[in-house]
C-alpha cells in the first residue's frame, strides 16, 4: 500500500511538472534594447532565449525561484513594421515561443 502511494504520488510530481512546463510564455517588455519576460519556468532552470530579429540572437539565463527570467539583447531594437520570433528553451523541458509578424500597409504608388 505504502508503495502504491509512493508511485501515485511520484506521478504526481512528475505530472506537475510537465503542466508547469508546458504552460511557459514569454512577453516582449521592452523595444530598445529588446526585452523579453519568461514565466512559469521550471526553477532555477537554464533558459537559452533565441530571437530572430534582422539576425538570429543568442542569450542564456537562468530563471529564478518563482520561474521568471528577463533577457535584454543589448544592441537589438525593434521597429513599427519588423517581424521577430523568439524561442525560449529550458533545461528541464520547459519552452515558450513567440512570434509577431506585423500587416504593414505596403507603399503605393507616389502621386
Amino acid at each position: 500500500m505504502r508503495v502504491a502511494l509512493a508511485c501515485c504520488a511520484a506521478i504526481g510530481l512528475l505530472v506537475g511538472v510537465s503542466a508547469a512546463a508546458g504552460s511557459a510564455a514569454l512577453q516582449v517588455t521592452g523595444p530598445s534594447p529588446l526585452t523579453i519576460r519568461g514565466v512559469f519556468f521550471v526553477p532555477s532552470e537554464r533558459v537559452t532565449v533565441v530571437a530572430h530579429v534582422k539576425g538570429r540572437y543568442v542569450m542564456e539565463v537562468t530563471a529564478d525561484k518563482a520561474g521568471t527570467f528577463t533577457a535584454r539583447f543589448t544592441g537589438v531594437s525593434l521597429s513599427h513594421c519588423l517581424g521577430y520570433t523568439v524561442r525560449a528553451t529550458g533545461s528541464r523541458g520547459s519552452h515558450a515561443y513567440l512570434r509577431s509578424l506585423p500587416e504593414c500597409a505596403s507603399p503605393g504608388p507616389a502621386p
